[in-house]
């Protein structure tokens, strides 16, 4: 367009000077629209004709700005609008969510991996007529997860609903997804169009079976379906009301049906115009995708049917969240907000959610994965103090003055010296089966073969002795191969060799939440050995990825290696994920760092706290852009690190920075980091590799 206005205005230029020497008055139109412009003046010889040409807009465009769509729905991408029939070129990028791997060829059709919320645009770059152009939507994949609600206690936790009777799954909800041959136009898309009177009806005569497949929008739980009969049944179409069917369901959109229900020989219907038949189903459930089967007609072979509801006899939940096959279990569409609510017995308290702590009876969860929320509930007895530490489920009821603030199942008299909901045992991960959560005292062998997540309890200390968790990356295990609830310790038993590895690619080897502290330490000789690291992206010990920052980590001895995946730190922050404080005072620790991220401090584009290493041999390798330790290489923002402090007292300490870093020990590339003070020395060190060996 730069180099058209510039030809345009000479041409100008040239016409009115031409005009004004032969004295003429040369009226220029204006644009009124995108097609080519003439501009024609009178000059003295005759007419002269000049023209210009103004680029005309590609046209591209989407019919919708987004698109909703569900895990194992058929999706071929939206339809393009190219009047032009221009060469476009496409591209799918990932927004937020789960890091869903959908992809797009260069027909525009999109295979969906995933969950997660991807922007999908072609792309025309421009030629000499047509302006560059780009159309876009957002695609949004959704699938369901279950929520289990659990309570420890005197209590019970519940969904906030609205108590009603029969509740009917709206038709607007309802489409259809297959049908057999359909005469009349009375296609069975009328059997879900709200409509009960006149001739919206579906008739078929299809052999040998006539079926029709449909679904919900969202997944529903339903105990009975009603059948309409049609507009005719009283005068020539008697006959024509399903006499045996079958409807068959499941949750996930495959081929694996399971019937629900089961008619055969029916004789309750009757040739009575627009009049609803309910039945209860054999299986009631919460289901998706439907398909109606009738095997044989009252009479004949000709099928009439005026509509078909859902409906439910219970209590109706928010949009989004129906009740599972269990009383504690609900199915959630992706990313629904849910408002739990935990109810205590008379004389009760809530103490602990398990996912944040937090003491607050009525709250709400963002579901994004298979989500299991436990309450703990107890009374309150003020004026008890204990003679030692009160722990109970791996929580602390003791509150800052001593005094006990909530115990649960037990009486509310006596002196207490510990009281615990169990004995500190060894567990064999090998026998379990199910998400664990190791409690104070714990001692963890073994190896885990099953895809479940391993925890330690809040302010726990447990030993590892000759552990393996192999994380195995899939979006259905969204956890750390060890994840720390708050405050924890982990101890290394002499001479085992210990190996975590995160499961999701998103996840750490070992994870400790914002705010909270690990801290690792060796045996009596220090000769356990720990062996960290993730499936992708994650931190070997610390961050996860997108936005799962840290706390504080302390290494106090073992021998540690630690390795970061992509954009993570070996030890500390991963992509765009920050972590707090490190302080390393003794063990021998080797951790290296992925493409951007430090082998102890920050990961790619985040930040993380004060660096402190007092004792220990230390060896730290930077990826690209980064420092051994300290800060990380840029995306959009630039990295920054606190201080860094190497003491005189450490055994020695190896850093080597990544190719385009500057510093072996300080910022990574454009980041900025706090005073570097190594012994007596201040400065950040740019040789590399660049030991430090008092």
């Amino acid at each position: 367009m730069k180099y058209i206005k510039h030809i345009v205005l000479m041409v100008f230029v040239l016409v009115m000077a031409n005009a004004w020497a032969q004295n003429t008055d040369p009226t220029i139109p204006t644009r009124t629209g995108s097609n080519n412009l003439s501009w024609t003046f009178q000059m003295p010889v005759g007419n002269h004709v000049l023209r210009t040409t103004w680029k005309q807009d590609a046209g591209l465009a989407y019919a919708k700005s987004d698109t909703i769509v569900y895990l194992g729905d058929p999706f071929s991408g939206q339809e393009l609008t190219n009047p032009h029939g221009i060469p476009v070129t496409y591209n799918i990028v990932h927004k937020s969510g789960n890091n869903s791997g959908n992809i797009i060829n260069s027909e525009g059709v999109v295979t969906i991996n995933g969950v997660g919320i991807d922007t999908v645009k072609a792309i025309f770059t421009g030629n000499d007529t047509l302006l560059a152009d780009t159309a876009l939507y957002i695609l949004n994949v959704h699938t369901y997860y279950t929520l289990t609600l659990s309570a420890i206690g005197n209590g019970s936790v519940e969904i906030q609903t609205i108590n009603g009777n029969k509740t009917i799954i709206p038709s607007s909800s309802i489409s259809v997804r297959e049908c057999c041959t359909s005469e009349y136009g009375q296609d069975c898309n009328k059997l879900f169009d709200g409509i009960i009177t006149g001739d919206n009806k579906w008739c078929s005569v299809a052999e040998p079976k006539k079926f029709v497949e449909f679904r919900t929008t969202n997944a529903v739980r339903v105990s009975g379906y009603t059948l309409f009969t049609g507009d005719d049944n009283e005068t020539w179409g008697a006959g024509r009301n399903p006499k045996s069917w079958v409807l068959k369901a499941n949750l996930d959109g495959s081929d694996n049906w399971t019937t629900i229900d089961s008619v055969a020989d029916d004789a309750t219907m009757q040739d009575i115009n627009y009049t609803a038949y309910d039945f209860e189903m054999d299986v009631p459930g919460t289901y998706r995708n439907f398909r109606f089967e009738v095997s044989e007609v009252v009479n004949g072979t000709i099928l009439q049917l005026g509509e078909l509801q859902l409906f439910y006899i219970g209590n109706t939940f928010p949009d989004g969240v129906t009740q599972g096959d269990t009383p504690d279990t609900y199915i959630v569409d992706y990313g629904t907000d849910v408002t739990v609510k935990a109810i205590p017995e008379a004389g009760y308290a809530l103490l602990d959610w398990s996912d944040d702590h937090s003491a607050d009876a009525t709250r709400t969860v963002t579901v994004t994965s298979d989500t299991n929320l436990v309450a703990t509930f107890g009374f309150l007895t003020p004026g008890l103090t204990p003679e030692g530490e009160l722990t109970i489920f791996g929580h602390s009821f003791v509150s800052e003055t001593g005094e006990i603030k909530g115990v649960p199942s037990i009486t509310e008299t006596g002196e207490f010296t510990k009281v615990s909901s169990r004995e500190p045992t060894t567990i064999d991960l090998s026998t379990i089966t199910e998400a664990f959560t190791a409690q104070n005292g714990d001692t963890l062998t073994g190896t885990l073969d099953a895809k479940v997540k391993i925890s330690i309890a809040k302010g726990a200390t447990v030993m590892l002795d000759g552990v393996t968790i192999n994380g195995t990356h899939s979006m259905s295990y969204l956890w750390a191969g060890i994840t720390c609830k708050g405050n924890a310790t982990i101890i290394l038993k002499d001479g085992t060799t210990n190996k975590v590895t995160g499961f999701n690619n998103e996840y750490p080897g070992i994870y400790v939440p914002m705010g909270s502290t690990l801290t690792i330490k060796g045996g009596t000789v220090d000769t356990g050995k720990l062996i960290a690291g993730s499936n992708g992206f994650a931190a070997g010990i610390g961050a996860g990825l997108n936005h799962k920052s840290c706390g504080n980590i302390i290494i106090q001895g073992g021998i540690i290696e630690a390795t970061g995946d992509l954009y993570a730190a070996g030890i500390g922050g991963a992509y765009v994920s920050n972590c707090g404080n490190i302080e390393i005072t003794g063990g021998n620790i080797t951790a290296k760092g992925g493409v951007g991220a430090a082998g102890i401090g920050c990961g790619r584009g985040a930040n993380c706290g004060a660096i402190n290493i007092s004792g220990g041999t230390v060896i730290a390798e930077g990826g690209g852009d980064a420092a051994g330790i300290g800060g990380g290489g840029p995306i959009d923002n630039n990295t920054q690190c606190g201080s860094i402090t190497i003491t005189s007292t450490v055994t020695s300490v190896t850093a080597t920075h990544g190719t385009g870093a500057i510093y072996s020990i300080g910022a990574g590339k454009n980041g900025t980091c706090g005073t570097v003070t190594i012994g007596n020395s201040t400065g950040a060190i740019s040789i590399s590799p660049y030991t430090y060996q008092p």
